[in-house]
């Protein structure tokens, strides 16, 4: 999501995460009557994650909402969902039709452990950027201890642990000590989560005709 954002013409504009894991009911109420709700807003890239947290109800009053209000169209959104077991999105989604979504399919992670050196390089760029942080990379043995690992929960776990790596060091490289330490932990954490590809509901094209 944040690199199609990054290639688009709203990339200049700010990028607003909906995280539907984590509203709360003060929160839900926020996005459809707060004034400076994400909602209301206009050209900017409206990333929504984890919308099968949403009851029934909750889910079709986004749709509806999105829909009546024109979001789709004064703004860039994106949905990200894993497949099932079946290699399908769950049907719930086939009520965002109506927003003329198209899909973009991303292989797990664990299939592209060569990229890990590039993409764990990228996002450690954005956090030197974000936090004025001075940090080189990763020693050269926790970056392959990074390739080793199979990551079931995918891009947005990687984001996760690399944030916390980050906050974790005081060296210009990351080192093998903390790595180890922090994937410890989620190999506990996600123990019985079993891998699952990972979607990205915005279209079966490149990047350059996605952003058209």
């Amino acid at each position: 999501a944040r690199l199609l954002y990054a290639k688009s013409p709203l990339s200049s504009s700010p990028l607003c995460v909906v995280d539907c894991a984590l509203l709360c009911d003060k929160g839900w109420n926020y996005l459809f009557q707060g004034e400076h709700s994400p909602l209301r807003m206009q050209n900017i890239t409206l990333h929504f994650r984890n919308m099968l947290s949403l009851n029934d109800k909750q889910f079709m009053q986004l749709c509806t909402v999105m829909q009546d209000t024109g979001t789709a169209e004064r703004n860039r959104l994106i949905f990200t969902a894993s497949v099932e077991a079946n290699g399908m999105l769950h049907q719930r989604y086939q009520r965002l039709n109506h927003l003329h979504c198209t899909t973009v399919t991303m292989p797990p992670l664990r299939t592209r452990k060569s990229d890990i050196p590039y993409l764990a390089s990228l996002y450690i760029s954005t956090l030197n950027l974000s936090d004025t942080r001075d940090i080189a990379g990763f020693a050269p043995d926790a970056l392959a201890l990074l390739q080793k690992y199979d990551w079931p929960v995918n891009h947005d776990q990687f984001v996760r642990v690399l944030q916390q790596l980050a906050q974790m060091t005081h060296t210009s490289y990351i080192s093998l000590a903390d790595t180890e330490s922090v994937l410890q932990q989620e190999r506990k954490l996600f123990a019985s989560v079993p891998t699952s590809s990972f979607s990205e509901f915005i279209g079966q094209k490149t990047l350059e005709e996605i952003n058209q």
